[in-house]
């Protein structure tokens, strides 16, 4: 009996450890199911043992909790696989974009670069800024005079003067092309201060042009023989490599001219800076490629914003727009303004017809007053010439070995049958961009003259051992653009000090030569209006007449050779054209002779 009961047991305690192990076994799968992290082992295990003592129930609860957390970190991390893909997606949607923007934009600067189009085409709602090189724009009819506010001897300074046209015309694209005076004159003697300078205009510019794209053409480089001449023009790497090292931080476009002048060296004229008509296209290009690459990366740059802002794959109105909108803005600059920049001459003509009536009377009495100068000057050059042939007459019934071929070679000149050009065999030409045609013309050689744009009388001690080695018979000084415009003298009694002090360096070093000072060639009323200084002309002009004798020097006087021949200025109302400088040089031959015969 007790043995059946002793059996009993054992198979009820065995039963008994069956189940706990049972149950240790499912505890040690949940548990399995439910790891926790290293850091959290001994804190799980000590819940679990305390749970299976208390309430089997708390285990469910456990086990619950925790699928519930797994769960929302799954979620989570699938929410953001999700994000990641979207933004992969909506980046390689930005970047097909971008390309596609590129695309467009080299297609296009690649068509102008290879001449492909017609670069002027281009230039419809353009206003180009700039000195005597930037008037070949006009003047080589590439494009109408309404849209280049260009003048010889200008510099950046003179920009502002034109702030009223350019608010009239609202150019999309405005291109500054100076910097053949702005090197050597010397209002900048190094390039920081020069490129401070362009910099605080540009941002003038910028807020009388919002949205305007504004291009600085980088300074044209001069020949190697004319920096010899006139070591001012060195500093312009300077003054460029300053410029260009700042212009991103004042939203300025930098067109860099260096390659297209290297490779192109051979349209530069004879005076060695300006350039001929051939270089005028290349030019061009260069600018128009300069702006697109500039709009090109704005545009990109424009897109990539859009569609971060927007967060959706670029799918908003605003980038939408904004992509399809600028490609379409750039690719015709031509047709969206030009009818401003082409009826600009008709609006302006508009309120001069309107008052025409108003005004008829005192434009009459204008008139009458040119008429009644006009007439003086020719009563005195009428006199000059009667007074000059009479002491011919005088001189040679005294000595006609001597005087004979005098009159003759002043009845040559006089009366054109002589070749004027031939006289100038022992003598030298000084001066400025007008002065520059004697050569450019092929009048004279280059031995003969002495010229560069942008000079003034300031520049003539820079010569002096080119002239001690040639030791002329006559030094003609043909100054005056840039010395009445740019503003070193404030009026005529200050330039003639300086001259006068010129001219005596000049004697000390030829005290054989003779030195006519040509009277400064005036501008035209147009040329007048936009630049004001030119004003001071005939004051310059009138102070060293008075002084010419005190001086030492010859005065010759053009006032009537050009009051006659104002049509051959050229547009920009201050250059002459080919015509002029036969008058030119036989009126100071003229003058030479005079002197001759005192």
């Amino acid at each position: 009996m007790s043995k059946k009961i002793n059996t009993r047991r054992i198979a009820e305690l065995a039963l008994g450890l069956a189940l706990t192990g049972a149950i240790l076994i499912s505890l040690v799968l949940v548990a399995n199911k439910n790891k926790p992290s290293d850091g959290d082992t001994s804190a799980g295990v000590s819940y679990l043992e305390e749970a299976g003592k208390n309430d089997p129930h708390e285990l469910d609860r456990y086990v619950s909790e925790r699928d519930r957390e797994q769960e929302e970190r799954r979620k989570e991390e699938e929410r953001k696989r999700l994000e990641e893909m979207e933004r992969e997606e909506r980046l390689a949607e930005i970047k097909r974009r971008q390309d596609e923007l590129r695309a467009d934009y080299e297609k296009r600067i690649a068509e102008i670069e290879s001449g492909e189009k017609d670069i002027w085409t281009c230039f419809g709602d353009s206003v180009i800024m700039g000195d005597s090189r930037a008037v070949g724009f006009y003047y080589f009819k590439f494009l109408p005079h309404a849209q280049v506010l260009a003048a010889g001897g200008d510099t950046i300074r003179n920009i502002k003067e034109h702030f009223n046209d350019l608010k009239e015309l609202k150019p999309k694209y405005l291109y500054l092309c100076y910097g053949l005076n702005d090197a050597g004159i010397g209002f900048w003697k190094e390039g920081d201060s020069y490129a401070a300078e362009v910099m605080e205009i540009a941002d003038e510019l910028h807020e009388l042009l919002p949205g305007t794209v504004i291009v600085f053409s980088s300074i044209l480089p001069a020949t190697e023989e004319a920096v010899a001449k006139s070591p001012s023009w060195r500093r312009i790497p300077d003054f460029c490599a300053k410029v260009k090292a700042i212009c991103g931080e004042h939203d300025l476009v930098y067109a860099d001219n260096d390659t297209i002048a290297a490779e192109h060296m051979d349209t530069w004229q004879p005076d060695g800076v300006h350039v001929n008509q051939l270089f005028y296209p290349i030019w061009g290009r260069n600018l128009v490629a300069a702006a697109l690459r500039y709009e090109e990366e704005k545009a990109v740059a424009a897109l990539e914003d859009d569609y971060m802002l927007d967060g959706r794959g670029g799918t908003s109105e605003t980038s939408e727009s904004e992509a399809s909108k600028q490609p379409e803005e750039s690719k015709q600059p031509e047709e969206s303004k030009q009818p401003e920049v082409s009826k600009q001459p008709e609006e302006s003509k508009q309120p001069e017809e309107s008052k025409q009536p108003e005004e008829s009377k005192p434009a009459q009495s204008e008139d009458d007053n040119k008429k009644a100068d006009l007439d003086t000057l020719r009563a005195e050059a009428a006199a000059e010439t009667a007074y000059i042939e009479s002491r011919l007459k005088t001189l040679v019934a005294q000595d006609a070995e001597k005087w004979q071929p005098v009159k003759d070679r002043y009845d040559g000149i006089a009366s054109g049958k002589t070749n004027v050009w031939t006289c100038f065999d022992d003598s030298i030409i000084m001066g400025d961009s007008r002065a520059c045609g004697f050569f450019v013309f092929k009048f004279l050689p280059g031995t003969r003259t002495i010229a560069y744009g942008g000079d003034t009388i300031r520049n003539i001690r820079e010569h002096f051992d080119e002239l001690k080695s040639i030791n002329p018979k006559n030094v003609f000084l043909c100054y005056g653009l840039n010395d009445a415009g740019i503003g070193f003298w404030k009026d005529g009694t200050q330039y003639a000090d300086e001259l006068a002090a010129i001219c005596a360096d000049l004697h000390a070093l030829l005290p054989e030569t003779r030195i006519i000072f040509s009277s400064i060639l005036p501008a035209t009323e147009e040329a007048y209006q936009k630049s004001p200084s030119w004003r001071r002309i005939p004051g310059f002009n009138a102070e060293v007449r008075a002084r010419a004798a005190e001086m030492g020097i010859i005065y010759c006087d053009n006032d009537l050779t050009a009051a006659e021949h104002m049509d051959c200025w050229q547009p920009d109302g201050v250059h002459i054209n080919q015509l002029f400088y036969p008058l030119w040089a036989r009126n100071m031959l003229i003058s030479v002779i005079k002197d001759e015969i005192k």
